[in-house]
């Protein structure tokens, strides 16, 4: 369902991923590769839709938080809850990508 210019960011690492080629490769490879579990379920932040990601532990047999993507409609909603990240967690804030819903080119 991705368009052919569909692009996808992930703050604060440099990658980025052009196209739905691109796209597709990447998250074949992780979060959806075959040897890999991964769940999402639905959630809500700051009022905005998100999802929570779940990756399998084998060491715990059990799945662990491993992300939240939050679809925020507009930068000033993204820039909006990255101070409040900040505002949280300090510093660790800086590893939680914070995208637009065009950014994140679902």
């Amino acid at each position: 369902m991705l368009a052919d210019d569909a692009r996808m960011t992930m703050p604060p690492q440099p990658s980025w991923y052009q196209g739905r080629d691109a796209i597709a490769t990447f998250l074949g490879r992780f979060p959806l590769a075959p040897d890999r579990r991964f769940r999402l379920r639905p959630t809500g932040a700051n009022g905005q839709p998100a999802l929570a990601g779940y990756i399998w532990d084998e060491e715990t047999s059990s799945f662990e938080a491993e992300s939240i993507l939050v679809l925020a409609f507009n930068r000033s909603a993204a820039h909006e809850l990255r101070r409040r990240l900040y505002a949280l967690v300090g510093e660790e804030a800086a590893g939680v990508a914070v995208l637009t819903y065009h950014a994140l080119a679902l």
